[in-house]
């Protein structure tokens, strides 16, 4: 597939995870795993994460980590250590990690597009529509509303 036919079939996702509005340590759940409505849309169990842009509204910079899943699976409770068990391990489909090294200071706001190679995210069953993405965090930021973190989603299916 060409680049310019990859772009022409990208759509881009927007996805808020509501977080808690206070400090978090290393490891803590900052969100965790809520619906992408339609990721995969029944038609095709694999779509393609080409890139991931994260407006961080409390102005953190934070370094995290974006896990996606194939189902609703339970990741730990918001803003304690992750706890996950193995059978629930199986379901994360790719991992994104975000460093502090990645944002852009607005000022009043931080805006990261981390590098990483574009991943096939795969439900493995064309019946599965939804996927789900969670935070972890990797550094300590405080937020400071439960809508400071907006992810968009640059998906070619």
């Amino acid at each position: 597939m060409s680049s310019q036919t990859e772009l022409n079939n990208m759509s881009w996702v927007t996805v808020t995870p509501v977080v808690q509005a206070a400090a978090y340590a290393a490891g803590d759940v900052v969100a965790v795993p809520i619906v992408i409505t339609d990721l995969f849309g029944g038609f095709n169990p694999n779509v393609l994460l080409q890139s991931l842009h994260i407006l961080d509204k409390g102005d953190q910079a934070a370094a995290l980590d974006i896990i996606f899943f194939k189902s609703p699976v339970t990741l730990g409770t918001i803003n304690a250590a992750v706890s996950i068990s193995d059978v629930n391990a199986l379901e994360i489909i790719g991992v994104v990690e975000v460093v502090a090294d990645d944002y852009v200071d607005l000022i009043g706001s931080q805006y990261a597009i981390p590098q990483f190679n574009p991943m096939v995210l795969s439900s493995g069953d064309h019946s599965v529509q939804n996927g789900y993405v969670a935070v972890v965090a990797r550094g300590t930021p405080t937020y400071a509303s439960t809508s400071d973190l907006v992810l968009q989603l640059g998906i070619i299916r």
